[in-house]
Parts: C-alpha cells; sequence; structure tokens
C-alpha cells in the first residue's frame, strides 16, 4: 500500500531562544506529494560478515538479529528489505565445496578496525541463508562483476536461482566439487525452506567506477584493488548487458523472476557516473535492460579519513544545507528515472564514509539526521534506501553479533532510533523540518525535527511551534525522541520505548502527551511525531 507523502512547506524564523515557530501544512492532499513505500527503510549488508547477521546454518537465524527487525517490520507491516553484497560482493568467487563460505581478511588497522574481507568464498548453503531472515524478507543479492569474467558471474547469478550446475560442467567445472549435486537456492533444490522470502533484484557489480584506473582508495590495500585501463561508463553498461542478458535468460521461465538493478555508483564528488551518462549509452534497449526495476546510486555525507574529519560536537551531520545539498542531486535522478519507468533508490547509505565516525555516526544526532534524510528522500522521489551494516562499523543501526572494544552482547545503536521513527510516521527548512503522511486525502501524522545542536552544557530551553491551517479540532497525539544530548550513544528511547536490550526485543510503557490547542513546545535536538486521530 501506498501512502501520500510531502515534504511540507515550512515557515520558520531561525533558532532562538523564546522565538516562536510554526509550520504549515495543507489540511488535504496537495499535488505535488509523493508515494511513500512502507519498505522505504532497508538494509544493505556487507556481504563477508553475511553468517554473522543470518546465522551459520540453514535453520538456525541469529535470534536478535530478526527480533529487531521485526521491530520495524511491526511498525509498517512490511518486511525489512535487505541488499547483501556491497564491497565484498565483487571480492566473491563460488566454492562449492564448502558448506557455506571460506572467507579471509586483511589486518586490521587503526582507521579500518573492521575491514571487509580480501576473498569469500561462497559455498553451497551461502545464498540458501537467506531463509533464517523474517517472513516476507525481499532480497536484493550482489554478484561479481569485477572479477571481469563472465562464466564466474553467471555461474553465482545459477546458484542463487534454479540451475543444475552438473548440466553444465563444460562451462561451470571448476564451481563443482565431487559430488554430483543440485546447488541452487530460490527457485530450485531450496525453494521450499525459501518459500516465505523473496529473491526480489539482482545487482551485477558494485561502484563499478572503482574498476577505472583513476580512483581515491582509501583503505591503501593493493590486495583489494583491480583496475581495467579504460574502463569508464560505456564500458561498465556494455559488460553489464552482456553478463545481465545471460542472467535473465537463467530465469526466463520462471513464473515470478527476480529483476535487475543497475548504477550502484557512488561517484564522489565529480558525479559524473549518474542516470545521463549511463542510460545514454542505451542500455535501456538491451534484454538485460528489458529487465530492470530501477536506476541506484549509492549515498554518503562525507569520508571519515582520520579522527579529524567532523567534531563530534560540531552537529555537522545534522546540518540542514548539507542534507539539502545532498538530496539535489537525487531528486534530479529520481525525476529522471521516473521518466523512463524506473524507480530510483539509494542501494546503500549512510553517514560517513569508511564505516562512520566514532561520536558521530553512532550517536543520537545520528539517528536525527537518518529520520531527516529519509523523510526528505522520499518527499523528492526515492522509493527505498538501504542503510550500510558491517560488523563493528559506528554507523550501523543493528550491532549483530558481539564487538571487540564494544559491547559483548549483541545491541542497537542510535541509528536504529531514527528507522523506528521513520516507520512509525509512515503508519524544510534552517533548523525545522515537517513532514505531513496523508491516508487517502487525510491528513494522518506530521513528523517535526528540530535539529538545532544541543550538547552538555547548553541552553536547552523550549520553544513554541504553532500548526498553521489547523484549528486545534482534532483530537491528536504526540511522541518525542529527546536524547539526552546530540552525541549521545546509549540511554535513548523512542516515545518511553528503548530498543536497548540484550534480546532485541523493546521494553517501557509508551508516553504520549495531548495536542493542546494549535501550538506544541519543542528542544533543541528532538523530534516529535503528531498523530491526528
Amino acid at each position: 500500500m501506498l501512502l501520500s507523502f510531502l515534504a511540507a512547506s515550512a515557515l520558520v524564523a531561525p533558532s532562538m531562544v523564546n522565538a516562536a515557530s510554526s509550520i504549515g501544512l495543507p489540511p488535504s492532499l496537495p499535488k505535488y506529494s509523493k508515494p511513500l513505500n512502507k519498505d522505504l527503510i532497508g538494509l544493505s549488508i556487507e556481504m563477508d560478515r553475511w553468517t554473522s547477521w543470518a546465522g551459520d546454518a540453514i535453520g538456525k537465524p541469529n535470534p536478535f538479529v530478526n527480533q529487531v527487525l521485526s521491530n520495524l517490520a511491526s511498525l509498517t507491516g512490511t518486511a525489512v528489505p535487505f541488499r547483501v553484497g556491497a564491497n565484498s560482493e565483487d571480492r566473491g568467487i563460488l566454492e562449492l565445496d564448502k558448506q557455506v563460505s571460506n572467507v579471509t581478511f586483511p589486518a586490521a588497522t587503526p582507521l579500518v578496525p573492521y575491514p571487509e574481507a580480501e576473498h569469500i568464498g561462497i559455498g553451497r548453503d551461502f545464498y540458501g541463508l537467506s531463509a533464517n531472515l523474517p517472513d516476507g524478507t525481499p532480497f536484493t543479492w550482489g554478484i561479481n562483476l569485477r572479477v571481469n569474467n563472465e562464466t564466474e558471474t553467471v555461474g553465482q547469478a545459477a546458484q542463487l536461482v534454479s540451475l543444475d550446475l552438473n548440466q553444465y560442467k563444460g562451462c561451470f567445472s571448476h564451481f563443482l566439487p565431487p559430488r554430483n549435486l543440485q546447488y541452487d537456492t530460490f527457485y530450485g533444490s531450496k525453494k521450499q525452506q525459501l518459500s516465505k522470502v523473496k529473491l526480489k533484484l539482482i545487482e551485477i557489480g558494485n561502484e563499478t567506477l572503482n574498476f577505472a584506473p583513476v580512483q581515491i582508495d582509501y583503505y591503501n590495500n593493493p590486495r583489494l584493488r583491480r583496475f581495467y585501463p579504460g574502463y569508464d561508463v560505456f564500458a561498465y553498461t556494455k559488460q553489464w548487458a552482456d553478463f545481465g542478458g545471460k542472467v535473465v535468460d537463467l530465469f526466463a521461465k520462471e513464473q515470478s523472476p527476480p529483476k535487475l538493478q543497475i548504477g550502484a555508483y557512488v561517484d564522489y564528488p565529480v558525479f559524473l557516473w549518474n542516470f545521463v551518462s549511463t542510460f545514454g549509452t542505451g542500455v535501456r534497449d538491451t534484454k538485460a535492460g528489458q529487465h530492470l526495476e530501477n536506476f541506484n546510486t549509492h549515498n554518503y555525507q562525507g569520508v571519515f579519513l582520520n579522527n579529524a574529519t567532523v567534531d563530534p560536537k560540531s552537529g555537522a551531520l545534522m546540518d540542514r544545507s548539507a542534507t539539502r545539498t545532498a538530496m539535489a542531486r537525487h531528486a534530479q535522478q529520481a525525476s529522471q528515472s521516473r521518466e523512463i519507468g524506473l524507480e530510483y533508490i539509494l542501494g546503500e547509505a549512510n553517514s560517513f564514509a569508511n564505516h562512520g565516525v566514532p561520536g558521530v555516526s553512532n550517536s543520537a544526532e545520528a539517528a536525527i539526521w537518518l529520520l531527516d534524510w529519509a523523510l526528505n528522500g522520499a518527499a523528492n522521489g526515492v522509493a527505498r534506501m538501504f542503510f550500510h551494516e558491517g560488523i563493528g562499523f559506528e554507523y550501523n543501526l543493528i550491532q549483530p553479533v558481539p564487538v571487540t572494544g564494544k559491547k559483548n552482547r549483541p545491541t542497537i545503536q542510535a541509528p536504529y532510533y531514527g528507522a523506528v521513527m521513520v516507520n512509525e510516521a509512515i503508519a524544510i527548512l534552517q533548523t525545522y523540518a515537517a513532514y505531513g503522511i496523508y491516508e487517502g486525502e487525510r491528513l494522518a501524522r506530521v513528523a517535526v525535527i528540530n535539529s538545532q545542536l544541543y550538547l552538555p552544557g547548553m541552553n536547552r530551553t523550549a520553544e513554541a511551534v504553532n500548526i498553521q491551517n489547523y484549528a486545534g479540532d482534532k483530537k491528536a497525539s504526540i511522541k518525542r525522541f529527546t536524547p539526552p544530548s546530540a552525541n549521545a550513544t546509549e540511554g535513548l528511547n523512542w516515545a518511553g520505548v528503548s530498543y536497548e536490550t540484550a534480546d532485541g526485543k523493546p521494553t517501557g510503557q509508551v508516553v504520549e502527551s495531548w495536542l493542546n490547542g494549535t501550538s506544541f513546545t519543542m528542544q533543541p535536538t528532538e523530534a516529535v511525531l503528531i498523530c491526528f486521530k
């Protein structure tokens, strides 16, 4: 189901103590509203740590992961979408003599304490672990394009779909173990086990502009580099179409086959790999191009290069101008995608690339940023966005296993509260942002964000916010996210409910107040959800 959504035009005064502010929300559905998907918030998982999320064997899920995913799904009635791949998808190689996987990692560094794998051997049950995720989970699985070997790339797709590779020994003999077995996942021998989840999309290659010889190698690890002279967007789309056409052939007879997605670019800061350059090559007219569902790019607000990347006390992540500037180019590409019948998604996104900034990406500030970023994206036509996750990453919403130097148990992190607020809201300017969520023609909920920075020792005086075009004649409740400070990483709650428990189950009583008249109060670094009854 789609709910109608808009970014409300906000009549906002500069944020000053005791300054009166107001938000203007049309009482009926405006023509410039955008559709809001109930599965707006997804997770992007580094493939190398897949077993930490899904469990080590089919039928043995990670109960904490499934609980915290179910928390989010319970708010919208829709399972959280999963994309599995990212950097490590282009380091995966089929090794079907292994049961699950064979993974090797480079040495950790102070900058990257939890690096992505150098090599992932994909075993017989690797994709099948998808069955362990909650019922209804839609999957996007990434397959290796960087290997520059059609047999390997198509072989990985065959393992995902329903091919008996033994029928293709001439092509796939190097994949096969000594036993004569059928190794397939969603449409073949494991179909029954996977019947409650869905393979929705296949992604062929991740951030392929990094295959070109000129790139910024933030990891500074020569063992992870593989460049191809002359590789550009024309070379990429040709390779993608050639390999993708053969992937399409694999599931041609299926009644509900997966679709393909293209792009997965993070072309910071020049943005030359984009919608226009991609579809200007004619790739939409190819066999693979006719099976596209979306065009997708990636987005990070910056890059963590060292501990001086951003001051945890600066409030820079919540900065309204930075958020709006970053979203502007996505709004343009979303509009262009719709014109050719495609969704536009952020296939990978989060605060700061290179796994996040300590004290910022895992703080309450990141929760408020995520709420603003997600709703602003939806208001600008982004159909879905996948927040990137690994193990030990600062910006994770969820740490699925104990992490050395952090907690000795699985836990959620502060940005998770941002996802909770977005999903419950689903049920622009300066300091404030306001978003109205409509059900049919009726204004049902309003999310209001005050991104003025608050840190311990600062003044946190509440100010009145007036609702224009509202007569106060409708009963309305207010829920609040009021963290101790913008840089708080623990002790958070959403309307009195905490998700920071050992088993991931929410605890605490819901705290709501009633809207009295046509105004309410807000503090710096706070978000509220107004629900009209």
